[in-house]
């Protein structure tokens, strides 16, 4: 744990009130400790340590600059109401994925330069992983955003559009060869497409015989039924008569 009586012997000044700056980089600290009471501290190295938390650091609101590189943290969160920190450096940490971490991001509105990683890092906006950065959306989150791990935002933004271009470019040449294999295939498909058709139409018109044959048949079934002798005789007569005649 870092200590007031280090505080002061790194810092040179006795009254921890007017720190102002602080480097305890490689000092084998688990923990900032008194820093906390560095009330009007503005910047702060600590890289290569083992400090796990920034717990320290979340009263200090005249912080701008923090360089936490190499240690242990997990979490920016502690972070988010300093409101005038410019320079946040996180490198070499075990940090969920930048799209995580972007809810306590966007409070610092006064950052300008960030460092998380390393882009020439062989994970740094992998697709296959949930690290993957929106630069736009990042820089849109935080206005005065100017450096991202090291590069700058122009150059940033246009390897953005240039990955969209090219995502364009494929999706196009995709959706012409698409239309070609549909062309050359277009007549075996309008004669499928008829067949299809007439098959539905000629089992339609099947069963519409189905159904005349079946009506056809019943009414000759009863047009040569048995003569009921239980009938009205007046109906016997009528029929009689009408036999004779």
């Amino acid at each position: 744990m870092l200590t007031k009586r280090e505080i002061k012997r790194l810092s040179g000044e006795y009254d921890l009130g007017q720190v102002r700056r602080l480097n305890v980089d490689s000092k084998n600290i688990h923990s900032l400790g008194a820093v906390s009471e560095c009330k009007t501290l503005q910047s702060i190295s600590f890289k290569d340590n083992k400090v796990d938390s920034l717990e320290s650091l979340s009263s200090l609101t005249k912080l701008e600059s923090i360089d936490a590189s190499s240690n242990r943290i997990n979490s920016i969160w502690p972070l988010q109401k300093l409101e005038y920190l410019k320079h946040l450096c996180l490198k070499d940490n075990p940090l969920p994925s930048i799209n995580s971490m972007l809810p306590a991001l966007k409070h610092l509105k006064a950052l300008e330069r960030l460092d998380f990683c390393d882009p020439h890092d062989p994970n740094y906006n992998n697709d296959d992983s949930d690290s993957e950065i929106d630069n736009k959306m990042l820089f849109a989150i935080l206005p005065h955003l100017k450096i991202l791990n090291g590069q700058r935002k122009e150059f940033l933004l246009m390897m953005s559009d240039d990955e969209e271009e090219e995502d364009f470019s494929r999706m196009s040449q995709s959706m012409e060869l698409t239309f070609k294999q549909l062309g050359s295939n277009m007549p075996r498909l309008i004669e499928e497409k008829r067949q299809e058709e007439a098959t539905t139409r000629f089992n339609k018109l099947m069963e519409e015989i189905d159904e005349m044959t079946e009506t056809l048949q019943q009414c000759i079934v009863e047009e040569r039924k048995p003569f009921n002798y239980n009938d009205d005789m007046s109906d016997i007569g009528e029929y009689v008569r009408f036999d004779y005649q």
